[in-house]
């Protein structure tokens, strides 16, 4: 299955066959070549137009009404967005010496009566107010309770904001390290409609601390089967190019 990559100046790349899915658009073929044994057409869209949304907020899509996997409502006088993942990684950045902030790493969450933390993968409070059937730990993740967000658009939020900092990040999947490197936003066409995408490469790297923890293996293989289904084979500087899709 081809992968189609619509730009912000309407050219587009299709990288393997040119399916029935484009007999949808008016384009003009430009050019077509063989890279690492993959046809790539480069193509110029007509009478189209990218619509980009609104940044997510997820504060405001979260369901008053939300409970856990056993139904039971998890109750809160009010939610606060937490840093998102990676935060510790700008600690060098921003400082001037090195280890100048490092104590902001050791920083706990506050005991605050029926308020919850609402991090890019998970909610978190005291375990005392998560209902007894999931007070187990203080994180519940959101594969672990009821809500309206696709995980899709919480794969894309986290990514999308991550990439506003840092152009890489490191993520643990089945037993070993991978770097995920941001090259720049775009779209794919996609089931016949055009969807928000941001270009990467993935690269295997030797083990380090550098990787993110505030993911579980539900989200982790969610992550890695959007690379694998938005997968274009052809490699650049040993990545493999892919696109996280909104």
């Amino acid at each position: 299955m081809s992968v189609v990559e619509v730009l912000d100046s309407h050219e587009a790349y299709v990288y393997g066959n040119i399916g029935y899915e484009l007999s949808k658009l008016e384009y003009e073929k430009v050019s077509i070549e063989v890279v690492q044994g993959v046809k790539v057409y480069k193509l110029k869209i007509k009478n189209i137009e990218l619509k980009k949304e609104e940044d997510f907020n997820i504060l405001k899509a979260l369901d008053k009404n939300i409970k856990c996997k056993h139904s039971e409502p998890i109750k809160y006088l009010e939610l606060n967005k937490c840093p998102h993942e990676g935060w510790e990684d700008l600690i060098d950045y921003w400082s001037c010496h090195q280890g100048e902030f490092e104590k902001l790493k050791n920083l706990k969450m506050i005991d605050r009566p029926n308020r919850i933390f609402v991090a890019d993968f998970y909610i978190q409070t005291k375990k005392k107010y998560f209902p007894k059937c999931c007070n187990k730990s203080d994180k519940l993740f959101f594969n672990e309770f009821t809500h309206s967000i696709p995980d899709s658009l919480l794969i894309y939020t986290f990514f999308t904001e991550y990439f506003k900092q840092l152009d890489c990040i490191y993520i643990l999947y089945k037993g070993k390290c991978f770097k995920i490197k941001s090259f720049y936003r775009c779209h794919l066409f996609k089931e016949g409609n055009f969807v928000e995408a941001i270009k990467v490469g993935v690269i295997e790297e030797e083990m380090n601390s550098k990787f993110i923890r505030g993911l579980n293996d539900y989200y982790t293989e969610k992550i890695f089967k959007m690379i694998r289904e938005n997968i274009t084979g052809i490699k650049l500087l040993y990545y493999k190019l892919s696109f996280i899709t909104k």
